[in-house]
């Protein structure tokens, strides 16, 4: 038993801890299951909100990228006179095509999100498209698809959390007794 302000509180060993990453746990919950169910509301982006990009190739780059699954490469494109370095990542389709059929001095056209990833949604090669806008937006439709059942099950997760933290509040609350400690100065 410990006394904290005069009042004898009965807590396990440990139990502070325990309520502690229960209530940052529930915190990162309701913080995380918004971002992932405005992510599927909010869509991919539409062919007219991509920007137009035709440049001269400098550089066909292999970039290295790691996840939680290891490292992984991925192709990317540099134009002459841009600043921005064009990704198309390794999970859209056929990365090899780029690497194969893209060659510096090569006069291309990209659709990409500039200012946001700069990912390569279209690439155009003398009139021919190389990698197509819908291949790439059903890849990554398909890659985003859990995420309003991931937000919402966080969701649920998050208000459990709330339900154990108020029943653990009340279970103290009723061991807590307003007699002064004993041998307790305060």
């Amino acid at each position: 038993m410990t006394a904290v302000c005069g009042l004898k509180r009965s807590f396990k060993k440990g139990s502070y801890m325990r309520h502690t990453r229960q209530l940052f746990a529930t915190i990162g919950c309701f913080i995380a299951a918004p971002v992932l169910i405005y992510r599927s509301f909010v869509g991919l982006p539409s062919e007219s909100d991509l920007t137009r990009v035709d440049g001269t190739v400098t550089e066909v780059l292999l970039v290295e990228r790691s996840n939680k699954y290891g490292n992984k490469v991925h192709p990317a494109i540099t134009l002459a006179g841009r600043t921005e370095v064009f990704r198309y990542l390794d999970w859209f389709p056929r990365p090899e095509t780029i690497l194969q059929t893209i060659r510096p001095g090569d006069h291309i056209v990209i659709l990409s999100d500039i200012g946001k990833n700069e990912w390569i949604w279209q690439i155009e090669r003398d009139g021919n498209i190389i990698v197509d806008y819908e291949d790439i937006k059903g890849a990554v439709a398909s890659n985003n698809r859990f995420d309003p059942i991931l937000g919402t099950g966080l969701l649920l997760v998050g208000c459990f959390g709330v339900y154990r933290l108020r029943k653990t509040k009340e279970r103290t609350a009723s061991t807590t007794t307003n007699e002064p400690a004993v041998g307790v100065s305060i």
